[in-house]
């Protein structure tokens, strides 16, 4: 399932004369083969400990299956999906991330807590159109690269705006 989402990535970086109904079916067939590969972890997880052990390429399969379900459901095409489950899914998706975690700080923590925070935010950012990824060259991961890298400026714009609003009400000028 690791190699279907690597291949179901490119979905999210269409040709330029793609057609727009086949583009939202294949977000949203990514988007239900995230949540599968999530729910096998998952399951592996519980009946020996898997997530604990999974080697780097494990979390990185993970991180993208996350990045996949947080762009499906906070995307241009998230009405497709079911609110409750793409919050459900994104959840399961955060915990994951959060197991294959060995100590606290290293990579897979601070990916699911930056996954978690957007997730937190989604509501008072725009819905997320079609990535055109600024990172070409690392090819199939440009979809996660390229999600990071946009919830980073994200989550700072929201941080400024709240610290703004706080100023304001203080009645100190910007």
């Amino acid at each position: 399932m690791a190699v279907r989402i690597e291949i179901q990535q490119y979905y999210f970086i269409p040709l330029p004369n793609h057609d727009r109904g086949s583009l939202k079916r294949n977000i949203i067939r990514a988007y239900n083969t995230s949540r599968l590969y999530v729910d096998l972890a998952l399951k592996l997880d519980a009946a020996q400990n898997y997530l604990a052990h999974a080697p780097h390429f494990v979390f990185r399969s993970l991180l993208d299956a996350t990045c996949i379900a947080i762009y499906a459901g906070h995307s241009i095409y998230g009405s497709e999906i079911d609110a409750e489950l793409g919050d459900r899914s994104v959840k399961r998706a955060v915990e994951v991330l959060r197991r294959t975690s060995v100590k606290d700080g290293d990579l897979q923590m601070r990916a699911s807590k930056m996954t978690e925070s957007y997730w937190a935010f989604r509501h008072k950012l725009p819905a997320v159109g079609l990535i055109l990824s600024r990172f070409p060259h690392r090819i199939g991961s440009s979809l996660t690269f390229d999600c990071l890298r946009r919830w980073k400026h994200n989550l700072e714009d929201v941080r400024r705006a709240e610290e703004r609003k706080g100023d304001e009400a203080n009645g100190e000028s910007p």
